[in-house]
């Protein structure tokens, strides 16, 4: 379910009651951590109502900080747009110098314990987590979710347009029918995208019954 290839008891028993649930998972097929062994896993999942599953986006950065875990960033619309960051500790730095500390001083534990301290704060840091664009399944998803509640009496023609120093050539394709010509070289990129528009529309008229729909053109250059 989410792109492990070993299975156990407790994980089927938790895709048994995840089906049962009115819980959705969010997790795609990015793995979130990487063991010293350098093996890849996707250990940590996460779960959201289906009431907002539209609202709510989740990806996994790429940055480790240290970790064998990479960060799950998970966001919901209705709490808008904050600036995300974690707390990144430089262990080596901070145990090389309490070492220095412990076998160069003689001073009281209360002493040692403040400049330890002070070593641990000064390397600590809390670094921005780089964002991101929403995953394709979350802009899939809010895609036909538009097209279904707000253009039910359309129905979709996808168009596109190519042009070399040797071709040019246009291709659509639509529930009807696919399409795809070279056409005269001369044309622009431009004349080639309006007529695989025009002839998009002009093949979903050989239907009769669709005569009297409307039509909703993508073309991408």
């Amino acid at each position: 379910m989410w792109g492990s290839n070993n299975s156990t008891t407790l994980s089927n028993s938790f895709v048994d009651w995840l089906q049962n649930s009115n819980f959705v998972m969010l997790n795609t097929s990015n793995l979130t951590c990487t063991s010293y062994t350098g093996t890849n896993s996707l250990l940590d999942l996460t779960l959201c109502s289906t009431s907002i599953y539209h609202q709510v986006d989740c990806f996994v950065s790429d940055s480790t900080f240290e970790s064998d875990h990479n960060p799950v960033i998970t966001t919901w619309s209705l709490l808008g747009q904050t600036s995300k960051t974690i707390k990144t500790i430089d262990w080596n730095s901070i145990m090389k110098n309490t070492s220095e500390i412990l076998s160069s001083t003689n001073s009281d534990l209360h002493t040692v314990m403040h400049k330890v301290s002070g070593i641990i704060k000064q390397n600590t840091k809390h670094s921005a987590l780089p964002d991101k664009a929403q995953p394709p399944f979350m802009i899939k998803a809010h895609f036909e979710e538009t097209i279904s509640e707000e253009f039910q009496d359309y129905f979709i023609i996808a168009t596109d347009a190519s042009k070399s120093h040797i071709y040019t050539s246009i291709a659509g394709t639509s529930d009807l029918r696919s399409f795809s010509f070279r056409i005269h070289p001369i044309n622009s990129i431009f004349t080639a995208e309006a007529l695989a528009t025009c002839e998009a529309i002009v093949s979903s008229r050989q239907r009769p019954s669709d005569l009297d729909r409307q039509f909703f053109s993508l073309a991408s250059t």
